[in-house]
């Protein structure tokens, strides 16, 4: 005999709870993709991935510390076995672990004992002789490559007047240095170049700039006449007295110039 709808509704009373929501077996049948509908869900049990234990690795692409010693990574500190903040014992677990120091006088300072010896001369030139010698052998090895080193652009001999244009550029402050540093006209220099910035009422930080780059060029052109490093400091040290001589006596010049305000009776 057929079900009546009375049996029917009775056997779907029977199978949801008087609220109207799914009982606890309803429920799991759907969330495993049973029954309940027939539609299922897409879960499958093969889409479960096994978890794998997580293994800190350094950042891809850090080299290690060391080539052939196991000395880590910088920065990179992953648990080990066997490691001594591992091991408890009582006072660990009362005070917690405090690393020994590596050497000793770890938070000593070196200051003043290096700035003494920086104080002989002797050092000093055997510091910038060492780097001297570094830089030779990366330039021999092609570490450096020739577009690396500095080079100032050649100056030009040009006409009084344009001379006279690249000061007043100079004395402009909207005009860059950067543009004016590949321009720089070749026979300012000495008094001759202190007279052109004073003419040309150039502010004090750009006359300053040329004057500095006057120097490098100065001293670049020594690095052609100097053999060895010992003679290329002696240009510079004579390019920095004969400067100052300069320096001096125009400054002696420009104030026996100077109007002194008294009036002759």
């Amino acid at each position: 005999m057929s079900a009546t709808p009375a049996s029917n509704t009775t056997a779907a009373s029977s199978s949801t709870s008087a609220s109207g929501h799914p009982n606890k077996r309803q429920r799991l049948e759907r969330s495993v993709g049973g029954g309940g509908g027939g539609g299922g869900s897409s879960w499958r049990g093969a889409d479960i991935q096994p978890l794998r234990k997580y293994t800190p690795t350094p950042t891809s692409g850090t080299a290690p510390l060391h080539s052939s010693h196991d000395f880590g990574h910088a920065d990179f500190y992953p648990a080990k076995a066997g490691q001594n903040e591992s091991q408890l014992s009582e006072r660990t677990i009362r005070y917690g672990y405090v690393d020994a120091p590596r050497v000793d006088y770890e938070h000593a300072s070196s200051h003043d004992i290096v700035y003494e010896r920086l104080q002989d001369a002797r050092v000093f030139q055997e510091l910038q002789a060492f780097a001297a010698g570094t830089a030779q052998r990366q330039w021999a090895r092609g570490c450096i490559a020739a577009n690396d080193l500095p080079r100032l652009p050649n100056r030009a001999v040009r006409s009084d007047e344009r001379r006279d244009e690249w000061l007043r550029s100079l004395g402009n402050p909207r005009v860059p240095l950067s543009v004016l540093a590949n321009s720089m006209p070749f026979g300012l220099r000495g008094e001759r170049l202190l007279e052109s910035l004073r003419a040309h009422c150039v502010p004090l930080q750009r006359a300053l700039w040329a004057i500095r780059l006057t120097g490098v060029y100065e001293m670049f052109g020594m690095q052609t006449r100097a053999p060895d490093h010992a003679s290329l400091k002696g240009l510079e040290s004579q390019y920095t007295v004969q400067w100052s001589k300069q320096f001096t006596q125009y400054l002696e010049h420009t104030l026996d110039d100077a109007p002194t305000g008294a009036t002759d009776t």
